[in-house]
């Protein structure tokens, strides 16, 4: 298949068309494998730090329930990026985020999960993100005000993160 102007090539040699996510080929490998390559926090923290490894440890931070939401709540970004939260939350970012949540509900539909992230998802991602801002980031002060796990995060390669990644999607998917 030849690419358009809305559309790009994922690892997988599959074509991903942001007009259309709906009728793109979505694939767990692709998103694994993206994730694994994305540092989180625009790559501003002491050591390279993966989307894969964070979504794996807000998997484990969720209630079981909604484990595979966990995991798969940064799922868009293997296609529109790791953008991070205060950009993405400016008042011009609007069409960005209206983006990521029609990528995201192709992503949800593709795996069976509901549209709407589960408020105890969002509660784990602000957890990690405070244990991360604590492990992670110089300076940093818990701007989220939740508590951050009690473990150290002591972040993965790329290839874990995106091994650990597929095997937490096949654990909460068979």
């Amino acid at each position: 298949m030849k690419t358009t102007g809305s559309a790009i090539r994922t690892y997988g040699g599959n074509l991903f068309d942001f007009a259309h996510p709906e009728k793109s080929i979505i694939s767990i490998t692709d998103i694994a494998h993206s994730l694994s390559l994305l540092c989180r926090f625009a790559g501003h923290c002491r050591v390279f730090y993966s989307v894969s490894e964070h979504s794996v440890r807000v998997s484990h931070a969720c209630p079981k329930e909604h484990a595979l939401w966990g995991l798969m709540h940064d799922a868009s970004e293997a296609f529109a990026v790791d953008v991070p939260r205060p950009l993405k939350h400016l008042v011009n970012m609007e069409a960005y985020r209206a983006h990521e949540k029609r990528i995201q509900r192709a992503i949800c539909a593709k795996f069976g999960m509901l549209p709407v992230e589960p408020i105890a998802v969002k509660e784990a991602d602000n957890v990690l993100l405070a244990t991360e801002q604590r492990d992670l980031l110089k300076n940093s002060a818990n701007d989220i005000f939740s508590t951050p796990l009690k473990t150290q995060i002591r972040p993965w390669s790329s290839k874990k993160a995106e091994r650990v990644f597929l095997n937490r999607f096949a654990e909460l998917t068979k």
